[in-house]
């Protein structure tokens, strides 16, 4: 039997999806958890935070290795900045970090037993 897939026309439930940008340094996570707080608590609206730099796992071959858990959050940085930079020029594409978090987000609603948002 195939997989059901959700079309976005026919979903039972409200989404937002919101993507944010800011320089090393900004304090983002107070932000992210704040937003995440209100549309919980005014809305009831879960939340699930992606992060670009996770999807350059899925490029092999970019130069600069993972960053291991014991290094510095300034050396942890900069590796994962240096390696988004590789994923974009292997890819020959911008965006490419952008678009492998759509299909992550894409592919998560078309399993059959997804939880759809909320």
């Amino acid at each position: 039997m195939a997989a059901a897939s959700v079309d976005s026309a026919d979903a039972q439930f409200p989404e937002i999806v919101i993507g944010l940008v800011a320089p090393y340094g900004t304090p983002l996570t107070y932000f992210t958890t704040t937003l995440s707080g209100m549309l919980k608590a005014k809305c009831d609206y879960g939340t699930e935070l992606l992060r670009l730099s996770d999807y350059t796992k899925l490029f092999s071959g970019l130069a600069e290795a993972n960053p291991s858990s014991g290094v510095s959050e300034a050396a942890r940085v900069a590796a994962l900045m240096t390696r988004g930079d590789q994923a974009r020029e292997l890819a020959k594409s911008a965006d490419v970090l952008a678009l492998c978090a759509i299909k992550d987000i894409h592919d998560r609603r078309s399993q059959q037993d997804a939880i759809l948002p909320k």
